[in-house]
């Protein structure tokens, strides 16, 4: 009973984490993605589930870029650093 109530506490933590927010496009720079198009993307790339994602601003490079926390099938977690134009992972950093 413990993991249920704990599975649907996790997957209702997910999915305010990863609901749009009213206004998101207005805040973002032009031509950035929102954080809902980009999970989609990665999600669909990736395969598991994205589990925190955070607009960065701008990596080293000065690209836009979001951070991403992402669990895969077999629940190691990754960061990633995330291109925010195109989608494009820049970086990976797996949990031991």
């Amino acid at each position: 009973m413990r993991i249920l109530a704990f599975f649907l506490l996790f997957t209702v933590m997910v999915a305010v984490v990863a609901a749009p927010q009213a206004g998101e496009r207005e805040r973002l720079p032009p031509g950035i993605m929102s954080a809902s198009e980009l999970i989609g993307l990665l999600e669909a790339q990736l395969g598991g589930e994205i589990v925190e994602i955070q607009f960065d601003g701008r990596d080293k490079s000065g690209r836009p870029a979001y951070e991403v926390y992402h669990v895969d099938a077999s629940g190691r977690r990754t960061e990633l650093k995330v291109d925010a134009r195109t989608g494009r992972v820049l970086k990976r950093e797996t949990d031991d």
